[in-house]
């Protein structure tokens, strides 16, 4: 009878046969940490489609201007003959401002969309050149195939 009152023996050495589940709140920060990686990298992207349709927009802006601009340099000897000379050169010379003010800004739109992608996007694994004489990388090497210059860079 006393047996029966008596404590159970714990056995340190046995494992329990099943892993104890992870804190709830473990798990509530990890959910919130995936949560916020996500909206980082949709504000990230979307920094870099907003950033490259108004490139695009300034470029379409700027081409349209040229095309004006060709059009009315092909019509200036028309244009003279119907409008006077000041009206005519002044509608060529601004549409030519015009399409160099939207080319630039197109060109730092661009650059500007370039730079904020290098930044976020993601980078390529640099890869060492595999080593051994039966990996062909020294055969390459000697026959001129391998870009030392590209390779020193990274």
């Amino acid at each position: 009878m006393l047996d029966a009152l008596a404590p159970p023996s714990m056995n340190l050495a046995q494992e329990p046969s099943e892993p104890a589940p992870p804190p709830a709140a473990l798990i509530e920060s990890g959910i919130g940490l995936i949560r916020a990686e996500i909206a980082l990298a949709l504000t990230h992207a979307r920094q870099v489609a907003v950033r490259a349709v108004s490139a695009t927009l300034a470029t379409i802006v700027a081409c349209a201007f040229a095309q004006l601009t060709a059009v009315l340099l092909v019509l200036l000897p028309v244009l003279i003959e119907v409008v006077p000379v000041e009206n005519a050169v002044i509608s060529v010379a601004s549409s030519a401002f015009l399409t160099l003010a939207f080319g630039g800004g197109a060109a730092l739109a661009w650059a500007r969309a370039l730079r904020v992608r290098k930044q976020t996007g993601a980078r390529a694994p640099k890869l060492s050149p595999p080593a051994g004489p039966g990996s062909g990388y020294d055969t390459q090497r000697q026959r001129g195939q391998v870009n030392l210059a590209e390779r020193a860079r990274q």
